[in-house]
């Protein structure tokens, strides 16, 4: 587990040994595997939690064409990822995802070291730890299946689609919980569809 920045009138400042955390190995629904080092994490539930983690993809990796509720920046660290018409990210480049935004498709064939901050974006939604993500992907697959990184839920999501990416379903199906009665949203994206 992560170092948690603490708040209040505790020290905010956190010094984390990078390799005295353990990389691990994720569950995915990508094609190919996916580690990684949480080195910082905020408060779970607080529309200011983050995540900064050191992400590890072998020889092989592919995500398609998705988006999130949650702003992220990206330093490439080693190898490369190449987000399709978005651009080639390669060692000492950074690239900035906002919130809502589509990007990728997302590949590489080489071994990638990339450092992530995830942040609640401009919705005021916050960012959804991994641990509540977990939760919520639990809870859709009641709901429906996930298959080659996409979900066919048997209940109707608000969108012109029935087929919907299972990280934008997981993400979307929990922000409702944490926008009752908020419902605003990024600048140039459309409001989070209901489940």
């Amino acid at each position: 587990m992560a170092a948690r920045a603490s708040v209040g009138r505790q020290s905010a400042v956190r010094v984390v040994d990078v390799e005295s955390i353990p990389m691990l190995a994720r569950a995915h629904v990508r094609a190919g595997g996916f580690s990684s080092r949480r080195l910082l994490d905020g408060r779970e539930g607080s529309p200011a939690n983050f995540s900064l983690q050191l992400g590890l993809t072998p020889d092989s990796y592919f995500s398609p064409r998705h988006r999130h509720n949650f702003d992220q920046v990206r330093y490439q660290l080693e190898g490369e990822y190449d987000f399709s018409s978005d651009g080639v990210m390669k060692p000492g480049t950074v690239a900035y995802f906002p919130e809502g935004t589509y990007y990728g498709p997302q590949s590489s064939s080489v071994r990638s070291l990339t450092l992530v901050l995830q942040f609640g974006g401009a919705s005021g939604n916050g960012y959804m730890s991994p641990e509540q993500y977990d939760r919520a992907a639990a809870e859709l697959r009641e709901l429906g299946t996930f298959a080659n990184a996409f979900n066919y839920p048997q209940v109707r999501l608000r969108s012109k689609s029935r087929v919907r990416y299972r990280l934008d379903a997981t993400f979307l199906s929990k922000s409702r919980d944490s926008q009752a009665g908020n419902r605003r949203h990024a600048p140039g994206s459309r409001p989070v569809a209901q489940v």
